[in-house]
């Protein structure tokens, strides 16, 4: 987590080799120096008086990215910043129609890009339409289905990791939410078998924490250097290891389920049944899952089970919780009317997403030709540009922006708002992007945060030591939780639980 933070501290010396690319890599910066830009659009942070290069810059971002894009707000509706990953277009939140629509904008390119999907160790982020046809078409389709087994995956795991006492104790909230969703994740995508050995979880939750830190490594050299300096990267070794031992793991188990038939129904089959003959990796397919499904949903229960300990009357925003999961799961039981009857959970969650993104702007996407924007704005080809998402946090879409307010959505949905559902994205709420790239498993992936909380909540009482105080972290372009907090736990006595 501190390398993710401070990506820029110094590095152990890695080989004679890594010297030799360093010599190549600061000739190359040179050229990219005297070259001319290829956009007239201001850069908000750019290099500084007596300043070499972006290194300074790309630090200054990564200690405060949020404030950067703010500040670019206020001086232009597009502009350029020096990331971590390097240099960006940075468009206002009225050009997110516009940009998810148009044919110049392409998103599949911007992830390979954006995410090295042509160098080792970074093939898992590879688009793969296979992937995208199987949670839409498989995926999404199955929600009722999977819904008893992923409670009861959960009632498992909070019994052995949670336990019975009624006694107040402190969790570790980062790695048992962590624990929590890789595994009922795991279990419905590749069975109860692998899905509950500890080395399959170990594997899948470690690549994707470990791309993150192999990504910021890579983005130090140009694009150019990046496929050979993947192979004098120990962040970037670790990734094809993991790859790996994933293989090793998951071929029996496919050579097994391929040569005698079966009535297990589960990611598995659903890859083969819509591939159609199409080739793809089923080892690059399950960690590309499992790093969508793990890091971003523990984000959310996190920063929810936060916000609700922080609120103001907590104990009262906790009862209404209560009553209203007792009530619905009564009368629906674990089927998706009861997912949709969640009124107040929803607005819940969808209140923590307003508040607190995972990330400042999203909606990446590739120029693949000379595009102009509604207001003149010019972007040239082979640009990579992103829309912010910062109407979450403006008083004239959302009255007192900087509060978090549980009930606020309930409201807005109450009033007809059909947009005030948490899978429902908009310019205003681009929490799951927007647009045909909206997130494909945003539906599971509520659905799951959904059940996981429920029984957390009807069966524990939660509570924030009273001398903490929650902080959220800024890292470059991500919000993270506050991972230092003090989180304490109890079993409830008074039989709520109703699983319907």
């Amino acid at each position: 987590m501190l390398r993710l933070m401070h990506p820029f501290s110094a590095q152990p010396n890695e080989g004679v080799g890594l010297y030799i690319l360093w010599t190549v890599a600061v000739l190359f910066v040179i050229f990219k120096l005297l070259a001319p830009a290829k956009c007239d659009l201001p850069t908000v942070n750019g290099r500084r008086r007596f300043e070499i290069g972006q290194y300074q810059a790309r630090r200054r971002f990564a200690l405060d990215g949020r404030g950067i894009i703010l500040n670019g707000l206020r001086k232009a509706r597009a502009f350029r910043v020096v990331s971590q990953k390097g240099p960006k277009i940075i468009l206002g939140p009225e050009f997110a129609d516009e940009v998810k629509s148009h044919p110049a904008c392409n998103a599949d390119v911007f992830i390979a890009k954006e995410f090295h999907a042509h160098v080792s160790g970074f093939e898992v982020l590879r688009p793969q339409q296979v992937m995208k046809d199987a949670i839409r078409l498989k995926l999404t389709r199955s929600i009722g289905v999977l819904m008893k087994p992923m409670s009861a995956e959960t009632a498992l795991i909070l019994e052995t990791q949670w336990g019975n006492s009624d006694c107040w104790h402190e969790l570790d909230l980062k790695s048992t939410i962590a624990s929590l969703v890789s595994r009922v994740s795991a279990v419905m995508f590749v069975g109860e078998e692998l899905g509950r050995d500890q080395k399959w979880l170990s594997i899948v939750t470690n690549y994707s924490s470990d791309m993150f830190v192999a990504d910021l490594d890579l983005c130090k050299w140009p694009e150019a250097l990046r496929p050979i300096a993947t192979y004098f990267l120990s962040s970037c070794g670790k990734l094809r290891r993991h790859i790996r031992e994933a293989a090793l793991m998951l071929d029996p188990i496919l050579s097994e389920r391929y040569s005698a038939p079966h009535n297990k129904h589960n990611f598995l089959d659903w890859f083969e049944e819509v591939a159609g003959g199409r080739k793809y990796n089923p080892v690059l397919a399950q960690l590309s899952l499992a790093a969508a499904a793990i890091d971003t949903t523990s984000d959310l229960i996190i920063q929810t089970l936060t916000d609700i300990c922080r609120f103001r009357d907590s104990g009262k925003l906790q009862q209404d919780l209560r009553e209203e999961m007792v009530r619905v799961l009564r009368a629906d039981g674990w089927e998706k009317s009861a997912m949709y009857n969640l009124k107040l959970l929803d607005s819940v969650l969808k209140e923590t997403q307003r508040v607190k993104p995972v990330v400042v702007f999203g909606m990446g996407r590739y120029v693949t030709e000379q595009m102009t924007l509604h207001d003149g704005t010019v972007i040239p080809q082979g640009e990579t540009i992103n829309v912010v998402n910062t109407r979450v946090w403006d008083s004239a879409v959302y009255p007192n922006p900087l509060e978090w307010d549980p009930y606020r959505f309930v409201r807005r949905r109450d009033s007809g708002d059909h947009a005030a559902h948490l899978v429902s994205p908009t310019p205003d709420h681009m929490g799951f992007g927007l647009g045909k790239h909206s997130c494909p498993g945003r539906f599971f992936a509520a659905t799951k945060i959904k059940i996981l909380l429920c029984h957390i909540l009807l069966k524990y009482d939660v509570k924030i030591s009273d001398e903490a105080s929650s902080t959220v972290v800024s890292s470059g372009n991500f919000l993270f939780p506050d991972a230092t907090l003090s989180f304490c736990v109890r079993r409830r006595q008074d039989n709520l639980t109703i699983w319907g």
